[in-house]
């Protein structure tokens, strides 16, 4: 079963089949660090999450094949090419991601969105939402609290997990 580690601290991210490293990747964080508790506060949770859900523009089994380019207001979701991004976001309850900007990496947009807040996190009191792991044109920029990666990089995770895919989040 393939896992992600997150290692907030070393800024590292491990895709894992058992204790095997399959792929690691530089990352960056929130401008604050770790531990998020609320909505702005720019930092990234400490957790265990899921992929909640996957968008790119490049095809899954053939990723130097782009799809089509993500644009304002329309599809970006794989599953349903005909699902606009505001229906999107009544589905899934998040807001209005625009994913055709630099920061989720444009024409190469690949984003992985986390379940969090989840159950245990509500419970705590945690706020926010739409915590992804993302591609990024401006990787040397830390992020509001999202996992960002090179657009390379992202493109490559992406074509190894599944929607699903439990993420762990530590502080190491």
């Amino acid at each position: 079963m393939i896992k992600i580690l997150v290692k907030g601290k070393s800024l590292v991210l491990e895709v894992l089949s058992g204790d095997k490293i399959l792929h690691s990747f530089h990352i960056k964080i929130g401008a604050n660090g770790l531990r998020k508790t609320k909505e702005g506060d720019k930092k990234t949770p400490v957790g265990n999450y899921k992929i909640l859900w996957k968008a790119s523009v490049f095809q899954e089994d053939n990723p130097s094949k782009k799809l089509y380019k993500i644009t304002e207001g329309n599809s970006f979701a794989l599953w349903n090419p005909k699902l606009k991004t505001t229906e999107f976001s009544r589905e899934f309850g998040t807001t209005d991601e625009e994913l055709w900007r630099d920061s989720y990496g444009g024409e190469e947009a690949v984003v992985l969105c986390l379940d969090y807040p989840n159950v245990k996190d509500i419970a705590e009191g945690k706020t926010g939402s739409c915590i992804e792991i993302h591609a990024t044109k401006n990787f040397h920029k830390p992020s509001l609290g999202c996992i960002k990666l090179t657009c390379e990089d992202a493109k490559i995770l992406y074509c190894l997990v599944e929607v699903g895919t439990e993420v762990s989040i530590c502080d190491e």
